[in-house]
């Protein structure tokens, strides 16, 4: 969510994708292929997620100086006093991405990873045709 304020809110400098905005974003929660309880990951599991989403947080041109002291207040047991948090990796829209050397990376280095035969991509259906 807060990717799509920084992007698309009214602080956003440009908005990235006007035809986006204006057509309206639907949210949707994906429910997760590896559920897990917290608790059995570890107290590291728990302090790396809260990193990860505090990390955003500080780090979104949303938040004001008041909300980045309360988010390093809440990171002190995680953070060196003297660390600031650091920028999460922001991944780019997948709109010019090559499917099918994505879905190879995926399938060779993912243990989840579940393709559904009920589509084909288009590449995948020219090459098809070539042979």
């Amino acid at each position: 969510f807060v990717y799509l304020f920084d992007e698309a809110g009214l602080k956003a400098e440009k908005i990235a994708y006007p035809d986006a905005v204006s057509a309206g974003i639907e949210i949707f929660q994906i429910e997760t292929l590896n559920p897990h309880m917290h608790e059995e990951k570890g107290e590291e599991h728990i302090k790396n997620m809260l990193l990860g989403s505090l990390c955003t947080i500080y780090h979104s041109k949303l938040c004001n100086d008041y909300v980045n002291s309360k988010v390093l207040e809440e990171l002190s047991d995680i953070l060196e006093t003297w660390e600031k948090p650091k920028e999460n990796i922001s991944m780019p829209p997948i709109e010019g991405i090559d499917a099918i050397k994505f879905t190879k990376v995926l399938e060779s280095n993912s243990e989840t990873f579940v393709r559904c035969e009920r589509g084909a991509i288009k590449c995948e259906v020219e090459k098809k045709q070539c042979f």
